[in-house]
């Protein structure tokens, strides 16, 4: 238990072996070997926001190319060789059908399989391969998930059935979808998972995770039947946007013809202002992934032992002073309040510069704090994927835990020593500065596509600096905090 929590991610069939190994400085998220750092995280935290500033001030004195106007980082590169390859219809059906086969095997494991997390391959494949794997494969690749996707994939066949016994059949009413919401539907759902994931402690529970599953089938496949397939994966499906979202920063894209090979972050620049729902997605990424972190620090220990002071102090609310309820209520603050500096950052930024509104700013620049939400990731993730990923190895030889072994590989052991806590405190590091200097880079040539090219602009950049050197600073110590177990 951590301060009164459910044990976090005890659902992944590693767990209790990623409890003593995650990511750490010091003995920082509980190495069971301490690592020293070489310098007092001062040092870590001054040179790391340091860097930050000076590749700010080395895009301010270096040559500048291309016109002020133009937002994009460099001409694409087409591949039609590679496109027409994974264009091709038995490709594209073989790796929809694969995710498919997974999808299937995953909730049979959950619902028939072995009831111990530890043994049973729907938590290894649902918390690690898929969701950290995926987020990693479309961010530093390219949309995998718009292939694989199994509820698109399934209604896509559904709908080409339906076609074949009654021709020009549907299965959508095809309502119009209200505009108002924009993609709200997929922001909402994807603040559910997280929750669920982060906090609730119930995807420990292998039957319960494969109803979870089942649950959001029906609410993906209903929104498909009520508005149309392709409207709700664009609209309400959490994991295509929140994986999509990753996408835009991945080297390979598609235009209207081909593949094309870009720099890494070049989706991220717009010539116009996104959503606000759009906007949410990236605070959310971003507030959830901290909060993540925060809340396993002392921190967040001191913090809920005086809230819990406050129970003890007032019986008749102790139903209401519980971990759940503060939990959730910092769980959504995280997200507000990255919400709410960035808006007083770009309401200074409009009045150094003196053009666009606060909002529409704030829609230009919002992309360009991916990078910084896809560097925590990496810092949060990578070493939990190496060490814990290690288990699906066995967990293929046998999905269910029944004593099978398919593959030969069921009696495999993890390789605990694969890496250790100066790899993981250094990755983090490269990781989180590495993200917060291309937030910099497309922030700045951002400002020259909107406030020209001038001194104004410049000064324009400023609070946005800010914010991002302050959140490099708060990431770095969020993860050279001691794991609080």
């Amino acid at each position: 238990m951590r301060s009164g929590r459910p044990t976090h991610r005890a659902s992944v069939a590693s767990f209790a072996l990623f409890a003593a190994l995650c990511p750490a400085a010091s003995h920082a998220h509980g190495f069971a070997v301490r690592y020293d750092l070489p310098l007092p995280l001062g040092f870590f935290l001054a040179g790391a926001g340091a860097t930050v500033l000076l590749s700010f001030v080395l895009l301010a004195v270096l040559p500048r190319q291309g016109a002020a106007g133009d937002v994009f980082l460099s001409p694409e590169r087409e591949l039609p060789t590679l496109s027409r390859v994974l264009s091709n219809n038995l490709v594209a059906e073989a790796i929809g059908w694969l995710g498919v086969g997974l999808f299937m095997l995953v909730i049979a494991a959950a619902l028939f399989g072995d009831t111990n997390p530890f043994k049973n391959i729907s938590t290894t494949m649902v918390w690690l391969i898929w969701w950290v794997g995926m987020m990693f494969i479309n961010t530093f690749i390219g949309d995998l998930w718009a292939v694989i996707n199994p509820w698109n994939t399934l209604f896509a066949a559904a709908e080409g059935l339906a076609r074949k016994l009654k021709p020009g059949a549907r299965l959508s009413l095809d309502r119009p979808y209200p505009a108002r919401l924009e993609i709200w539907p997929a922001v909402i759902l994807f603040l559910v998972f997280a929750w669920i994931e982060i906090i609730s402690g119930e995807g420990e529970d292998v039957r319960k995770l494969g109803a979870f599953i089942i649950a959001y089938s029906l609410i993906t496949w209903g929104g498909m039947w009520l508005f149309g397939r392709e409207i709700w994966l664009r609209h309400g499906e959490a994991f295509t946007v929140v994986f999509s979202m990753f996408a835009r920063f991945a080297p390979l894209a598609r235009n209207t013809r081909f593949l094309v090979l870009r720099p890494p972050g070049a989706g991220l620049l717009v010539s116009e202002p996104v959503s606000w729902s759009t906007a949410a997605v990236v605070l959310v990424l971003l507030g959830t992934v901290t909060f993540d972190g925060f809340i396993a620090t002392p921190t967040w220990s001191a913090l809920y032992e005086t809230y819990t002071g406050l129970a003890k102090a007032r019986p008749a609310l102790a139903g209401v002073f519980n971990f759940y309820v503060l939990a959730t209520a910092v769980f959504l603050l995280f997200p507000v309040l990255f919400g709410g500096v960035f808006l007083a950052c770009c309401r200074a930024t409009v009045a150094l510069s003196g053009r666009l509104t606060a909002s529409e700013t704030a829609r230009y620049f919002v992309l360009t704090l991916l990078p910084i939400a896809i560097a925590y990731h990496v810092a949060h993730y990578l070493v939990f994927f190496l060490l814990s990923g290690q288990y699906i190895v066995p967990a293929l030889s046998d999905p269910f835990g029944y004593g099978w072994d398919l593959f030969g590989t069921a009696s495999y052991k993890p390789d605990v020593g694969l890496v250790g806590a100066r790899f993981a405190w250094y990755t983090s590091v490269v990781a989180i500065v590495t993200g917060h200097v291309i937030a910099v880079q497309l922030a700045h040539r951002m400002a020259v596509h909107l406030f020209g090219d001038g001194k104004r602009m410049f000064a324009s950049e400023l609070p946005l600096l800010a914010l991002m050197v302050g959140y490099t600073m708060l990431s770095l110590w969020i993860i050279a905090q001691p794991t609080v177990s």
